[in-house]
């Protein structure tokens, strides 16, 4: 499964002049082509990432517990990989490590409620893309995710 374009309808482009062409990314795939997993703790911010991806037809799935997220990230190929970083069981490092291990390399968005200087600190040697600090909004995540799309093959 993939996930698509998120536009944000709360930026208005200011209208450009015929002399200046519209700037439009190209992304070689579309929404529906994105696969992105959550994986949060917290069930309702599972949910709420969920929905708002899926309104811009992002093909999601989630997970509350980071355990059976490895075993659906074994099973699955994901392009995107969203992870909170303070779980029960397994912490988001400890997990995130666990997925390199494995071989499966999605591209990573962390989400924390922790400062992110400590964040970066732990997350040293593990790839990510972004860190996002909760709250965040959802043009931050739309971003980020945008950003990613424009380098996937």
């Amino acid at each position: 499964e993939r996930c698509p374009h998120i536009p944000d309808s709360a930026d208005h482009a200011p209208q450009t002049t015929v002399d200046e062409p519209e700037e439009k990314t190209e992304y070689s795939r579309t929404p529906q082509e994105v696969s992105i997993f959550v994986v949060d703790d917290e069930p309702d911010s599972c949910e709420m990432i969920r929905q708002a991806l899926s309104r811009h037809e992002y093909p999601v799935q989630t997970c509350s517990d980071p355990t059976l997220a490895l075993d659906r990230i074994k099973e699955c190929a994901f392009d995107i990989l969203i992870c909170d970083m303070q779980m029960p069981k397994l912490c988001g490092k400890d997990f995130l490590q666990s997925v390199t291990n494995q071989g499966k390399l999605p591209r990573i968005i962390v989400i924390t409620g922790e400062c992110p200087d400590s964040v970066l600190q732990r997350l040293e040697g593990i790839p990510h893309e972004a860190l996002l600090r909760k709250p965040f909004s959802l043009k931050e995540l739309y971003s980020e995710i945008n950003k990613i799309r424009e380098t996937l093959d």
